[in-house]
């Protein structure tokens, strides 16, 4: 797989998760699938902020993944940041897959631990197959 089309895949599932967390600070009933399912129905405030900062990180997250393989939003930014920006999300990914594996929440663990996996096999795999300017 080349390193764009894993790259837009990565950014896809990304923006994915992105909808989902917005979803949550609208007040969808997603509390048992996110935030170690501390919540049944919708999330509180503390947890609608924590989505919504989870949603702006996350969509930095997948444009320095495009910007990585000269697409997206980002793909304008100096090489050095956008290598610092898409490695940061691979150790956020390899980090998230980790914690969606030990969560409490049986409903997350089952839809993002692989979802998890899966984005960070995209994003690590683009890191290895781009140029280190």
């Amino acid at each position: 797989m080349t390193a764009r089309t894993s790259a837009r895949i990565a950014a896809l599932l990304i923006l994915g998760v992105v909808l989902f967390q917005l979803a949550g600070v609208a007040g969808a009933p997603i509390g048992a699938y996110t935030q170690g399912g501390q919540h049944t129905g919708a999330l509180d405030t503390n947890g609608r902020i924590v989505a919504f900062i989870s949603a702006f990180l996350l969509s930095a997250m997948a444009a320095s993944v495009l910007a990585r393989v000269g697409d997206g939003p980002l793909r304008n930014m100096s090489d050095g940041n956008i290598r610092n920006l898409s490695n940061l999300t691979a150790i956020y990914l390899a980090l998230s897959v980790f914690l969606n594996l030990i969560t409490k929440s049986a409903q997350e663990r089952e839809i993002f631990w692989p979802l998890s996996v899966i984005m960070f096999m995209m994003v690590f795999n683009t890191l290895l197959k781009t140029p280190k300017k």
